[in-house]
Parts: C-alpha cells; structure tokens; sequence
C-alpha cells in the first residue's frame, strides 16, 4: 500500500543506548513490528498515535523499565506477549 508507514520488526531490539527511555510514535505511522523495540532495557514511556492498527508480537518484550504505553483504541490486532510493564507480560 503506497503511504503506509511501518516500523519494522526488531528495529531497535536490545537497544543498549541508556539515554533512549521515551519513545513517541510519529501520527500516520499504522504498524509496529514484532520485536520493534523488544529488549529495550531504559525505556519508560511509550506514546502510540491513533493511526496505529496493528502493534506485532513482543513489540515492546523484556523492556524492563517501560511504566507506561497506552494502547490507541485504533489498534485491532496485537501479537502475543507484546507489552511488558516492570517485568509483567501483557500477553494476548
């Protein structure tokens, strides 16, 4: 589909840079890859815009500081285990 915007899978899996602990999801952007962001140890906060469809499976796994994310009601299709809050899964 020409003008969809997608972060792929495992972008930026195990990411070491300490300094990275927010991530805001540019609008327009409708799907974010299985592991996009797995592993992300210093992320805190992550802001995903309501063009969002679809977030893959273990989007944001292991990613043992996240606090926060909330999940636009425009998202329909979440891969398993893709959210883990202080080191609690969120599996569906």
């Amino acid at each position: 589909m020409e003008g969809v915007l997608k972060i792929k899978g495992s972008v930026l899996k195990k990411c070491t840079d300490k300094r990275m602990t927010s991530v805001v999801i540019p609008d327009g952007v409708t799907e974010i890859g299985g592991y996009a962001f797995d592993k992300c140890e210093s992320l805190s906060a992550v802001v995903i815009p309501s063009s969002v469809t679809e977030i893959g499976e273990r989007a944001f796994a292991w990613c043992e500081s996240l606090e926060s994310v909330e999940i636009p009601s425009s998202v329909e299709e979440i891969g398993n285990c893709c959210v883990e809050i202080g080191r609690k899964s969120v599996c569906g």
